[in-house]
Formats: structure tokens, C-alpha cells, sequence
């Protein structure tokens, strides 16, 4: 490399093959010897072992014939000698003719004509000048021989050293020279094994001869030696320290032809075989007289051959016309080029461009959070050509698979499936296990160099490939015309190839020493990896990345991806696809920091901070909840986002402070939904962990605490609390409230503290808008002494399930799996009104809270039926849901009123009420099919777990209907497919049988159920005893706790008389709880006709004092939303 980038590189690295500034060092192993004309090999015509055989350049395949020693001659000269046959690379009769070819001859010291100088040039190669001449060794032609020419300076004089390391597989087996074990012991036996990317199965050569080696093993470096066997038994071959005088470990290569070897000892003239010709692992290799059997015979093949291509000088240029001139880089990059360093240029931007990404934090790829899973390895290994796949094998149709080393092939990126295209690699997820293995075995460059053949292919071919199939109407990941299935495949291509670039050049610094058959035994998550990394990387780690692989890779990264994925975010309507351009905007912005010296990211720069400005006031609801409702979704992005406010330019971008205080009102909303026992409430695509059974002692709750901490960053929303906890894990300040609503989104909470094991109750009654959502409105999920007692029993699979479920009740949008209501078996319709901005008013649903009684309610008036839009929703129904919590009594009492438009008032509705118990299965602490018991005759479902909390649920207003019952289901394989469970483990085991209860019944005109919610600790009783009251269409109940409070609720569709006590009024909803103490507390719905405060707030919560009402809170629709921080920390604040 010239010096030009010194001024400007905070690092000067150097090309990977020798210094330009220093002597040439070699030592005695084989190397390649690389033609800069065509990235050709050195090679000996058609392996010839005869005297005067031309030498050529081929391509490089890594076979035996490629490989040459350089042996010093004194006078700073070089014999230049093949293993193959331990002959000297010649200049044909000692000629001084300009033009002279150039062969093979035996080696003799004192000729000249086989001296050779090597000296550096400034493009990191090396010419190699005949002594006797003066002329330099010439590649004229691809393929041709090699000739002596006048030294030029020019491509084909110039040649690459790069050191041989190889893979020995027999012929006969197919199975590959190792050693046993990885075993660094002297006598370590030497195997036939499986291939695979690991050093124990890599060997080089270092001379001793001309035409003798040792044989290195890369993982001990330990030397193959021939043992003597046992009596009457052959010669075995095992591993020894190496020792130049020992002669047992002294080896010659008999060519048979198709780079096939006979590994003879020059000790007792026996060939190394494998006995019996099994094709077994783990066979120890003897000796035998040498022979023509199959089993005798050795591939000997590089696995770091040369480079692939030359297309420096022409790539350089394609470069430089893209760059912004008058940047420091730029003018490096010109000067460079100018001077006739191309090599240089671009070697000095790529390692500009790879230091960065060490200094960038990355967060983590969009679909995998963490490192290589055995399986993940395995999908590398294959890639790389180390593993052989079973058929039929998904990864054959695209022709990825080879080593990276060897002239790569094109792939097919468009395969024909039926009457679409097989394109699942499109958008680079499942190229995530190339840098996963990379991690795990960081010293083996063949992941690395397969990444960034397989993305420069991409790069180079998939827009061209995909031109023809355009006007066909089908919508597949790899199209680039913008439509709905391209922008999404775009974002996440471009955003995995930044990261996965990133995860190379951070682990290219590390280099951390792991085994490569044992990598690291705890998971390490890529946010982790993908942090900002300090210090530079070595010299030689660069080679592993080819230039012209790169720069396929940069080149669509600056020109191809951006402007077809920014069209498409300035063309979708406002708020559409909140994914899809969440993570493109973050790639793009990442293209911004990386790239900034090209043209073409300075043209567009302007327009993406704007278009990201806006995206971020459209996909926030005003109460900081994001109006994409998958949580899973929510959280990725909010990591994603916070990364992009450390970029350093990130402070000065117009985007900057509105995601700042976005993502901190994010943050607080998580927080403040997060479950007693960590994690969130299932939400869209998330399914949280269900948390071991902590309720049983302090050890297993301290278990599962360290098993979160172990496992995941200590947020408030995975860790599970205990007394203090939440000031401590609070990093956000601590939070001054329990219960709380977000009337913007529609989301809502009712617990009583923040400990592991307050009762806790979340409803879902969102505002619909855009993105992951499920048929959930009022649905609810519900915890209690450490248990979950309620919950949503899964997302959307996206695989196949027990037969019939997937559609049936796993849909991403059936109501079925959830825990609200449903009108003649139909699912809740989103209706015309998708959200794809921030509504600028709340819902128009009331809530209230109190230290001593919390109210919220819920809505859905779109309808039943199609998920989207108007057509077949039948719209005669609305369901409201409101639920009122008892704090002082650990109750809720939910209230289901179903609204039938006049019209249809004639018409009967068939109803059920949904209810989810996760069951007793694997680690999940639910409960068996025995232990939930619906009872009719006395509208009751109790849990009966001896061993754990249970639920009381006890059902008003539908006393003496005959059609009221419930329908418990537990695994029901025939349609609608009830009662089922994802217990997110493997596939054959993911799905089991789960208690669900259905509340049944059917009615003309509006209805109304109430439910009695009560839990009771482990061992102890219903904490509660209730008795139905209804009459003349008013739902109502008297009940008595354990603690002598006695309750009367009463509601009624209509504002009517109710009585409780000395105290009356005109209402639809009053409830009055009786403290032993005196102390008289109530709620009141739609109260009329009254004087004093109720006539004001006739919907309140309120206590008596002599007799009299005093309003503790009006229960009204908030007009708006703000967190304000306190002196006891943060809470809401409701206008």
C-alpha cells in the first residue's frame, strides 16, 4: 500500500500478502503463488513430473501441484521448488532471451537460471526476478506458459505469496486426515474422519528436501510420524513433536494423477493407507506396500487457495468516480490510484470502512438474537462445502454451497416453486449462521469469505435476474419494484449485510481463542457482539475479505438499495408498513455514518433525515406506546432506534431529540405493562417466557431472577420483582403508580404493587392501526401470587401445528386464542379504522384510579367477521368491557355489556365468553384438565391446584337461561380446534392441550354478564362468597370476604332505580363496599336526576362521610396524556 492514506487512516494497515517497505520474509511451508494477471495459480502443466514440463498459471483450486517451496540459495535468492516432484522452476537452457519460457528441471544450486530474487512492490505483491537475467517471471495469457520478460512493473509480473494449509481426504473413503480428538499428545493417533471446518482436520508442508516434508498438523502442530506397529502388525501413523532429524516423519507426494497423491515415507518407502479400505470414522491410518488401491490415495487440496479475480485497476476506477472529491479519503483514494495503486486504494477504504463498523454499535440482527446454535453451525459448515446435506436439502436449488476458496460458480437466486419462486434467502436472514460460526470459530476465514462471495454475487447479479419477472403479479421478497413484500426483503437485507459486516470486523479484532469443536458454552447475544469494539485489526485478518467481493457488496449498499427503498417510504402512505421502513430507515441512517464519502449517500442523505423524522411522529401513539402492537416488534425496534441515537453525527440530526423523548415514553410505557414475574403480556407476535413456579419458596424465586439476569439486560419488564426491587432495576427513575391506562393506544394495567406477587390484570383494548395485531379488543390476561392464571395461550406460529390449529386458533388474527368476547363464533373485525399516525384524540373510553378502586373500560365497535375492511362483517354488535379493581380486596369485577343496533334487536346472537388456563406441561406451571372446574347450576369455574394459586370466576345476570353454560375444551382436534397451548419448544412437542373455557349463551336485543374475578394463595380457600341477586334485568350480587367486607354491585343496561342500603339512586352501575370499620366506599355508572357531586360526575368513584357522597375521582374519558416526575418518581397525569 502507498502512503497516501496515511494522513487520513487512524490505523495504517498493509495489503495481506508482504510489506512494501520491508524484505521479503518467507518460511518453509508451501505457498500459491498468485498471478495479479487473472488471480491465476503457478502450476505445472497437467501435474507432469517430467523434466522440462512448462509452467503455467490455471485456476485456483488448492491442488497439490500449486503449492511451492521457496527455498533460500544464498546471495538472497530463491529456488523456487513443487513438492510434487521436487523439481526447480527453470528459465528453458539458461536463456537470457526476452521471452524465454519457463518450466520445470531437476534442481541443481549452482545454476543460476533456478535463482530466483524476490522483491515487494508497492502494490503489497512481489515480482520474481531470474538471477542469470535480470528479467522478471511473466504471466502472458491466462493459462499459458511462463515466460522471462523485462521488468514493467505491469499485472502480470506481478504475483501474491499466500501460505498453503491443506485438507488430505482419501480417495476411497471420502473422509478426511485428522487428528483424533483434537489431541494436542505426542502418539495422538491420526484418523480418517468426516471433513469439517476444524484445524485438527488442516495440515501443511514444510520442507525438508526437494522433494520430502513433513506433514504440520494445524491444531496440535504436532508432525504425522510413522509408528512402528505392533508384532506381525503394519505400521501405524500417529503424531509426534516435530523433529528435522527424525526421519520417520519425512513424507514424499507419488502424483497419480487428478491431484490424487500417494503420501510415501521416505523411512520405509510404505504408503500411508486406510486399512481395509473402510470407510469408518475414526480409523487409525497404517502402512503398507505402495500400490494402485484407491484407499492408498490422497486429494491433497488448499483450503486457501488465491484470489478468485483481477479487477483492481478497473474496479479502483469504478470506485473513484463514485466518490465526493475534496474528502480526505477521496483524495487518498484518487491519489492512490493515480500513482498506479489500485490495490492500495481500495485496500486503504475497505480497512477505513471496517474500522468504523468496529467503532459502531450495531444492536443486533432483526430475527436472531443470539450467537450460533448447533444447528446455525451446521447450515455454515454446509455453505463453506464441510458438510454434506441430506436430499432433499433446501439449500441446493440456489448453488451456494462450495468452498470459498475455489472459483465460485453463479447462484441462482430466482428458483421456480409451482407458480411462485423459492427466494428465502433474499433478505440474508438465514446468511446470519456464516458470521454465527464465524464467532464461534474466528480463526477458520472461510466463513468470512463465504459471506462476502455469496453477497457479492447478490450484489453483482439479483437486481438483473429479478428484471424479467417484474411484470408477473406476484409478490416475493426479492423483487425491487417497491411493492409490499420487496420493501420489507430490502430493509432486512440491508440491515442484516451492514450487521453481519459489522460482526466480522468486530470479531476480526478479537480473535478470541475458542476451540473449533468447542465453542462457547453459554449463548452470547449479538448485542453483544455488535457493541463498539477498541484497538485494530491485524494485518493478515484482512486477506480473508476479497476486494472485489466488497466492493459488489458497498456498491449496492450506496447505489442500488437506498434509492428503491427510499422511494417506496416516501410513496407508502402514512404510518403503512411501521417495520418495513423502521428497518430501513435504521440501514439507511447506518449507509449515512458508513459511506459518507460517495456521491451517491450524499444525494439522498437530506431526504432520509426528513423521511425518518416523519416516520417517528407517525409511529408513536401519544401516550408512548408504538402503533405497531406486536410487542416482540416494539422492542427490536426501540433497540434499534436507541443505537442510532449514538451514530456520531446523530446529535446534530433533525430526528435526534424527537426519538430521544419518544423512546423514553416508550420505555416508561413497557415498563409500566410489564409483568409480576418479568417479561410483558402477550401483545400481536410476542409470547412472553412463563416463569418458573415462584410462589413455591425464595429459592425458586431467586432461581428464576438469576436465571433472567443470567440471560438478558436487566430491564424492569424481564425482571421479576421483589419488595424494593423496582427502585433498583428502574433505571429509568422509579415509577410513582401501579395502575395505569394509555388512552391513545388503549392499553391497560390494574395491579396492587409491584411485586412478583401482586395481583395483576392487563387488558387489551387497543386502537386498531397497522402491523402485527391479533382479534384482542377488551381481552384480558391475568396474574396472581407469582402465577399466571389467564393468558393468551400463543402467537401466530408461522409453521405448521397439530392439524387444523394453525388457521383455526393460532391465526395471527383470530379472536379465539384470546381472552375477550366473541358473536356467533365470529372474529372481531379491525373495520375501516386502521391508525396510521398518532390519533391526535383518545379513545373514548373512561377510567379512574384511586388508592383504593381502579376502573378502566374498553370498546370494540367494529364488528365480526373478516379481519380488514367491511366486507361480510356483521356490525350489529358492540362490545364493551369495563373492570373494576378492588384494591383493598385483591377482586375484580369485570362488566360485559354486548350492544345490538335496534335494527337487529329481533335477531338472536350466539355468545362466548373466552377463557385460557396455561397447562401443567414441561416447565410451565399451569394447570392439568383436572384441576379447572366449570360448574352450571352454580355459573362458577374454579382451579383446584393444591400445589399452587388458584381462580375463582363467578358469573351474574344470566340466572335461570336456560341457554347459559360453559364449554370446557382440552385439545380439541376437530374444528374450531379449542384448547390448545405453544409452549415455544420444538416442534414435535410445541403445541399441547391446554384448559379452555368457553362462557356460552345466546339472546335477543343488548346483553349483560358480570364476572366475579377472585385469586387465593396456595392452600388457602375462595377469598370470597357471593350470592346472585338479579332481577327484572338487573345483574347483581352481595358477597362477604374472609376479612368481613361486604359487597353489593348491581348494573343494568339502563339507568334504573338501584337500592343498596339506606342508599339509592337512579343509575346504570352502583357498587358499595362495607368495611367492618364503618368505612363505606362506591363506584357509580350513569347516575341521574341526583343533587350534589353526582349530578356533576355521574360517573365516579366515591366514599361516604356521614351519609354523604364525596367524589374521590370522576371516571370520564381522558382528554389527554403526560408523564410528569414527581419527588416519589414518575406517574401519569390524565387531563
Amino acid at each position: 500500500m502507498t502512503d497516501f492514506f496515511k494522513p487520513v487512516l487512524p490505523v495504517f494497515l498493509a495489503l495481506p500478502f508482504v510489506s512494501a517497505q520491508a524484505a521479503v520474509t518467507v518460511t518453509d511451508e508451501g505457498y500459491n503463488l498468485v498471478s495479479q494477471r487473472g488471480s491465476r495459480c503457478m502450476d505445472v502443466w497437467k501435474e507432469s513430473t517430467d523434466n522440462g514440463a512448462a509452467a503455467v498459471t490455471s485456476l485456483c483450486s488448492g491442488q497439490l501441484s500449486q503449492a511451492w517451496f521457496l527455498v533460500p540459495v544464498g546471495d538472497e535468492t530463491y529456488q523456487i521448488v513443487t513438492p510434487t516432484t521436487g523439481k526447480c522452476l527453470d528459465v528453458g537452457g539458461g536463456s537470457r532471451v526476452d521471452g524465454a519460457t519457463v518450466n520445470q528441471w531437476q534442481c541443481n544450486t549452482t545454476l543460476n537460471n533456478q535463482r530466483w530474487r524476490i522483491t515487494p512492490t508497492t502494490t503489497g505483491t512481489v515480482e520474481i526476478v531470474a538471477r542469470h537475467s535480470g528479467l522478471c517471471l511473466s504471466a502472458p495469457a491466462a493459462g499459458g506458459q511462463l515466460e522471462q520478460r523485462a521488468c514493467t512493473r505491469q499485472a502480470e509480473q506481478a504475483w501474491g505469496l499466500v501460505k498453503q494449509t491443506f485438507t488430505v481426504k482419501n480417495v476411497a473413503s471420502n473422509l478426511c486426515l485428522e487428528v483424533g480428538g483434537s489431541s494436542g499428545v505426542d502418539g495422538a493417533k491420526v484418523n480418517q474422519y468426516a471433513c469439517g471446518p476444524f484445524n485438527n482436520k488442516e495440515w501443511t508442508l514444510k520442507r525438508r528436501t526437494n522433494d520430502q516434508f513433513s506433514v504440520v498438523n494445524g491444531g496440535s502442530g504436532k508432525c504425522m510420524n510413522a509408528e512402528p506397529g505392533a508384532a506381525g502388525a503394519p505400521p501405524l501413523l500417529a503424531q509426534r513433536s516435530c523433529n528435522a532429524a527424525q526421519p520417520t516423519q519425512s513424507w514424499r507426494a507419488d502424483a497419480q494423477g487428478g491431484n490424487q497423491y500417494r503420501l510415501a515415507s521416505a523411512h520405509n518407502a510404505l504408503c500411508a493407507e486406510v486399512p481395509g479400505a473402510s470407510k469408518a470414522n475414526g480409523v487409525q491410518l497404517t502402512q503398507a506396500a505402495c500400490g494402485a488401491a484407491t484407499h492408498q490415495r490422497w486429494d491433497m487440496r488448499s483450503r486457501n487457495a488465491g484470489p478468485r479475480r483481477d479487477t483492481h485497476t478497473q474496479l479502483a476506477t469504478e470506485v473513484a468516480a463514485m466518490l465526493v472529491p475534496g474528502t480526505p479519503l477521496a483524495d487518498a483514494f484518487h491519489a492512490a490510484l493515480l500513482h498506479g495503486d489500485a490495490s492500495g486504494a481500495l485496500t486503504g477504504y475497505r480497512n477505513t470502512v471496517l474500522e468504523r463498523l468496529r467503532t459502531m454499535a450495531l444492536g443486533q440482527f432483526p430475527q436472531h438474537s443470539w450467537k450460533a446454535s448447533s444447528v446455525i453451525r451446521a447450515d455454515a459448515a454446509y455453505l463453506i462445502g464441510a458438510r454434506v446435506g441430506t436430499a432433499p436439502d433446501p439449500r441446493d436449488p440456489f448453488g451456494m454451497r462450495g468452498d470459498p476458496k475455489l472459483a465460485a460458480t453463479r447462484i441462482n437466486w430466482i428458483v421456480p416453486q409451482g407458480k411462485s419462486y423459492l427466494t428465502s434467502y433474499c433478505d440474508f436472514n438465514a446468511l446470519v449462521s456464516l458470521p454465527s460460526a464465524y464467532h464461534a470459530h474466528p480463526h477458520n476465514p472461510d466463513f468470512i469469505s463465504k459471506w462476502f462471495q455469496i453477497a457479492g454475487d447478490f450484489a453483482r447479479n439479483q437486481a438483473n435476474d429479478i428484471a424479467p419477472l417484474l411484470a408477473q403479479k406476484i409478490d416475493f421478497p426479492c423483487r425491487w419494484d417497491g411493492n409490499s413484500g420487496s420493501v420489507l426483503g430490502q430493509a432486512m437485507r440491508t440491515g442484516n449485510m451492514i450487521q453481519a459486516m459489522g460482526a466480522f470486523a468486530k470479531i476480526l479484532g478479537d480473535q478470541q481463542a475458542e476451540s473449533a469443536q468447542s465453542p462457547a458454552a453459554h449463548p452470547v447475544a449479538w448485542r453483544e457482539v455488535l457493541t463498539q469494539r477498541d484497538g485494530p485489526i491485524a494485518q493478515a485478518a484482512y486477506d480473508a475479505i476479497a476486494l472485489d467481493d466488497f466492493y459488489a457488496v458497498v456498491r449496492s449498499l450506496v447505489k442500488d438499495h437506498p434509492p428503491a427503498m427510499l422511494q417506496a417510504y416516501e410513496k407508502a402512505a402514512s404510518g403503512r408498513a411501521p417495520d418495513q421502513r423502521r428497518f430501513g430507515f435504521t440501514a439507511l441512517l447506518f449507509i449515512n455514518k458508513l459511506f459518507p464519502e460517495f456521491q451517491a449517500v450524499r444525494d439522498i442523505t437530506p431526504r432520509v433525515e426528513l423521511a425518518f423524522e416523519k416516520f417517528i411522529d407517525e409511529s408513536f401513539h401519544r401516550d408512548g406506546a408504538m402503533l405497531e402492537p406486536s410487542f416482540n416488534y416494539n422492542l427490536s425496534a426501540a433497540e434499534g432506534e436507541s443505537v442510532l441515537l449514538e451514530l456520531g453525527h446523530a446529535r446534530d440530526a433533525v430526528w435526534a431529540k424527537p426519538l430521544a423523548e419518544r423512546l423514553q415514553d416508550f420505555e416508561r410505557f413497557m415498563r409500566s405493562v410489564t409483568l409480576p414475574t418479568g417479561y410483558l403480556p402477550m401483545e400481536g407476535e410476542y409470547v412472553p417466557r412463563i416463569a418458573k413456579p415462584v410462589w413455591e419458596s425464595p429459592a425458586i424465586w431467586e432461581q428464576w431472577a438469576q436465571q433472567q439476569r443470567n440471560t438478558l439486560a436487566e430491564k424492569l419488564y424481564n425482571h421479576p420483582f421483589k419488595g424494593d426491587d423496582i427502585d433498583r432495576v428502574a433505571a429509568g427513575g422509579k415509577l410513582d403508580f401501579t395502575s395505569i391506562s394509555f388512552p391513545y393506544s388503549g392499553y391497560a394495567v390494574l395491579r396492587k404493587d409491584w411485586s412478583t406477587f401482586s395481583p395483576y390484570l392487563y387488558m387489551s383494548a387497543f386502537r386498531p392501526t397497522v402491523g402485527h395485531q391479533m382479534g384482542n379488543r377488551n381481552s384480558v390476561q391475568i396474574h396472581a401470587f407469582g402465577r399466571p392464571l389467564i393468558v393468551i395461550p400463543g402467537g401466530d406460529s408461522y409453521s405448521a401445528v397439530t392439524p387444523g390449529t394453525k388457521e383455526a386458533f393460532f391465526g395471527a388474527e383470530r379472536t379465539r386464542k384470546t381472552n375477550t368476547i366473541m358473536v356467533n363464533g365470529l372474529d372481531q373485525s379491525f373495520g375501516m379504522e386502521h391508525w396510521t399516525a398518532s390519533a391526535p384524540t383518545p379513545i373514548q373510553a373512561r377510567s379512574a384510579f384511586t388508592p383504593h378502586v381502579d376502573f378502566v373500560e374498553g370498546l370494540h365497535r367494529n364488528g365480526y367477521g373478516a379481519a380488514h375492511g367491511t366486507k361480510g362483517v356483521m356490525t350489529d354488535v358492540s362490545h364493551e368491557r369495563a373492570v373494576i379493581f378492588l384494591r383493598d380486596l385483591d377482586l375484580w369485577i369485570m362488566l360485559d355489556h354486548l350492544l345490538v343496533k335496534p335494527e337487529a334487536a329481533a335477531t338472536t346472537f350466539n355468545y362466548a365468553q373466552l377463557w385460557h388456563y396455561p397447562p401443567k406441561v414441561f416447565e410451565v406451571p399451569g394447570f392439568q384438565n383436572t384441576e379447572v372446574n366449570p360448574d352450571t347450576s352454580k355459573r362458577t369455574v374454579a382451579t383446584s391446584d393444591a400445589d399452587g394459586p388458584n381462580l375463582f370466576m363467578y358469573h351474574f345476570g344470566k340466572q335461570g337461561d336456560p341457554s347459559f353454560g360453559y364449554n370446557k375444551q382440552f385439545g380439541e382436534l376437530a374444528a374450531p380446534n379449542r384448547g390448545w397451548f405453544d409452549t415455544q419448544t420444538k416442534p414435535e412437542t410445541r403445541y399441547q392441550p391446554a384448559v379452555q373455557v368457553d362462557v356460552e349463551w345466546r339472546g335477543t336485543g343488548s346483553q349483560q354478564l358480570v364476572t366475579l374475578l377472585a385469586a387465593a394463595d396456595t392452600g388457602k380457600s375462595a377469598p370470597v362468597t357471593p350470592v346472585e341477586t338479579s332481577i327484572d334485568g338487573i345483574a347483581s350480587f352481595t358477597a362477604t370476604t374472609a376479612g368481613g367486607v361486604k359487597l353489593h354491585f348491581q348494573t343494568s343496561l339502563d339507568a334504573v332505580g338501584l337500592t343498596s342500603g339506606t342508599m339509592s339512586v337512579r343509575a346504570k352501575t352502583l357498587l358499595l363496599q362495607r368495611h367492618p370499620d364503618g368505612t363505606v366506599r362506591g363506584l357509580v355508572l350513569g347516575a341521574q336526576a341526583v343533587d350534589g357531586p353526582l349530578a356533576a360526575t355521574p360517573d365516579a368513584i366515591f366514599h361516604l362521610e356521614g351519609g354523604k357522597i364525596v367524589v374521590d375521582a370522576p371516571i370520564r374519558v381522558p382528554t389527554t396524556f403526560e408523564w410528569s416526575r414527581g419527588t416519589q418518581g414518575w406517574r401519569p397525569v390524565y387531563q
